[in-house]
């Protein structure tokens, strides 16, 4: 099977999971639904990678998702780089859209803030597996880099849609954000990185109530704002992480050139 078929398949298992997520997470208690989904789907995606990478006789590390010592330094980094960029787009929109209150949400269904967080490490786990790891590993080899991003992209965008998502949003957002983790992967060489990145800025928007106005806050504009507007805020911040990301890995590159250059000098 060539690598085009291994992750259309690859996908279509990952689809899978969520059909018997819906018959699995009606018995769980409303409060921990997310996050048996995030374990549930972050199992299935490592199993999966397990499974095809062996398959053609490869590691994990192949696709990004091998432990290593600086694992947990580098999620931590991600983290700290995520919250940044949540803190970036507040600021910018604070700039751009006019003044910004934060009214605490008062809700008593508002779910702990660490039983959140936990549950989009899992959810951000399973969605770099399921499209940053084994598949954009594999068709990077195979097509290139910025074939790659586009093929994974525009999967990742339609993951989105089958959700519910409305498709420009869908498009514009995570496509976007496709890209930021892509180049976080390629960055730091393996998931953990891009991980922390997904789920901090997931976490954070979620407390400040940018997802679906639930978490202990939730922000009101002076004037609400068009969606040109909101949607050029959110691509600028997510625009200078991207660059940012690119810088890291072209100095990454360098700094591995020398270091086959420095080796190979008699």
């Amino acid at each position: 099977m060539n690598i085009p078929l291994r992750v259309a398949a690859f996908w279509l298992a990952y689809a899978a999971t969520f059909l018997g997520l819906g018959l699995m997470l009606g018995l769980v208690p409303p409060a921990g639904r997310m996050l048996v989904a995030g374990l549930l789907v972050t199992t299935a995606s490592m199993a999966l990678t397990i499974l095809f990478t062996r398959s053609e006789r490869l590691t994990v590390a192949a696709a990004g998702a091998n432990w290593t010592t600086g694992s947990v330094t580098r999620f931590a980094a991600g983290l700290g780089f995520g919250a940044a960029m949540v803190a970036l787009l507040i600021g910018m929109s604070r700039v751009a859209l006019g003044p910004i209150t934060f009214v605490r949400n008062t809700a008593g269904d508002v779910s702990p803030w660490t039983l959140m967080f936990v549950t989009f490490i899992t959810l951000s786990a399973g969605e770099e597996l399921g499209f940053r790891g084994y598949p954009f590993h594999r068709l990077k080899e195979r097509y290139g880099i910025v074939s790659a991003q586009i093929i994974v992209a525009l999967a990742f965008a339609v993951y989105h849609m089958l959700q519910g998502w409305p498709p420009v949003n869908a498009l514009v957002g995570t496509t976007a954000g496709s890209m930021l983790f892509a180049f976080a992967v390629l960055a730091s060489r393996g998931l953990a990185f891009p991980i922390g990145v997904h789920a901090a800025w997931n976490a954070a928007s979620w407390l400040v109530g940018m997802k679906d106005g639930t978490g202990y806050w939730r922000i009101e504009l002076a004037q609400q704002p068009t969606f040109f507007a909101g949607a050029a805020v959110y691509l600028t911040v997510f625009g200078a992480a991207t660059l940012a990301m690119w810088w890291w890995m072209r100095r990454v590159e360098r700094s591995a050139h020398i270091g086959v250059d420095s080796v190979q000098t008699p």
